[in-house]
């Protein structure tokens, strides 16, 4: 997928989420509302009671920027619409975890580049196999 159709689809999934999100808060005000005139009295709920605003702008426009980034990211993998949407959307999580598997990667480099405080030997992980193709795939 060309990069900056992946950026652009990338933030409509993030803005989706947040839409979502937003939806949420207005449909309890809606159901507070509602409830407040089914009692017959008293002052109906604010809307700044289930929506923080400037809070929700924050949030957004973060939403927003991670969405365009995974889409960066991952335009090279992406295959259709849908998926680009999907990887906005998912963006916070996907971000976090992909931090997460090089912090992972960089913490057995490291140790295996350091020798042991108590002298002993550094234990080493097996290298990995490659994968068979052909018919020694089916063995």
């Amino acid at each position: 997928m060309e990069l900056l159709t992946a950026i652009a689809l990338g933030a409509a999934g993030g803005a989706l989420v947040e839409a979502i999100t937003v939806f949420a808060q207005v449909d309890a005000w809606q159901e507070a509302r509602r409830q407040q005139r089914a009692r017959r009295g008293g002052r109906l709920p604010s809307f700044g009671r289930f929506v923080d605003l400037p809070a929700r702008l924050a949030a957004g426009i973060t939403r927003l920027v991670l969405g365009a980034a995974a889409g960066a990211v991952f335009h090279d993998q992406l295959a259709g619409i849908a998926a680009a949407i999907a990887v906005g959307a998912s963006a916070p999580a996907v971000l976090q975890q992909l931090g997460s598997f090089q912090s992972a990667r960089q913490a057995v480099q490291q140790s295996r580049a350091e020798p042991a405080a108590n002298g002993a030997a550094t234990p080493r992980m097996a290298a990995p196999q490659p994968v068979a193709d052909g018919p020694e795939a089916t063995r």
